[in-house]
């Protein structure tokens, strides 16, 4: 069982700024290219077999027969600081996060077999992610800017990623210094001062990728050139999930292939 417990901001593969920026020969408006990126989205979401945006999660599971010590996660990257394990029941800390790249969870003790509930409904093991997925373009304002309005919610790197592995939270809405970036922590949870009320956290997330920025690009790019039968009505207002299995088949072959290597 895996269920939704923190639903994601942002789903797109790629921002309609950085679509436009690159698109230079298009008829088609904001709104569109948007609607465009969505869709790809989904359709690319279906090709990677999980939804690739940042959110939380709850899973039920049971442990391996063959592979007994390591339990596999069905969302990943996943942030090692907001995962809580229960063994029927009961919370566990005898685990370790053994690649959170690849949502491995190690327990020497070994994860428990069986049936996957108890009699009284009771999940053999219950895993809560709280941040499982990758930042998406849309939930990133990339480095850190001089001056620059931040709202809750809003994630940035530091200018030199060197001085800090994470990614910051925006916890406290506010404008950056004009020229002085904080003093980024690298331990995940530590919270730092930005300019006068504004306040950041840090955590062990991933942007997207690079490269599957690039697909999804791609992907509205050959779309906005020539839209696939049944996406021709597409507008943003008009989503519904029955156009997942449309923009899933449209794919182009490249995205295709850049995508299935970032599946288990």
């Amino acid at each position: 069982m895996i269920r939704v417990t923190q639903k994601a901001t942002a789903t797109s593969w790629i921002s309609v700024a950085e679509i436009e920026s690159r698109l230079k020969d298009t008829d088609s408006t904001s709104e569109e290219l948007g609607a465009l990126a969505v869709l790809a989205a989904s359709g690319l979401d279906q090709i990677l077999g999980r939804p690739a945006a940042l959110q939380g999660y709850e899973v039920h599971s049971v442990g391996d027969d063959i592979h007994n010590k390591t339990l596999y996660l069905p969302r990943f990257p996943v942030d090692p600081t907001s995962i809580t394990v229960a063994i029927r029941g009961e919370v566990v800390t005898d685990w370790t996060c053994a690649d959170p790249s690849e949502g491995r969870l190690f327990r020497s003790a070994g994860w428990p077999t069986g049936d996957e509930y108890d009699a009284a409904g009771v999940p053999l093991i219950s895993v809560s992610m709280g941040r499982a997925g990758f930042v998406v373009p849309d939930q990133s304002k990339g480095a850190w800017g001089a001056s620059t309005a931040y709202a809750v919610g809003d994630w940035l790197r530091p200018l030199d990623p060197s001085v800090s592995p994470l990614l910051f939270l925006c916890t406290v809405a506010g404008t950056s210094s004009a020229s002085t970036e904080p003093t980024w922590p690298s331990t995940p949870g530590e919270e730092v001062a930005g300019n006068g009320a504004l306040r950041w956290k840090g955590y062990e997330v991933e942007e997207l990728p690079d490269v599957l920025r690039a697909a999804a690009y791609l992907t509205v790019r050959e779309w906005d050139e020539d839209r696939p039968e049944g996406l021709m009505s597409f507008r943003s207002g008009a989503f519904s999930e029955q156009y997942a299995r449309v923009a899933e088949s449209a794919v182009p072959m490249i995205a295709r292939e850049v995508v299935a290597g970032y599946r288990r």
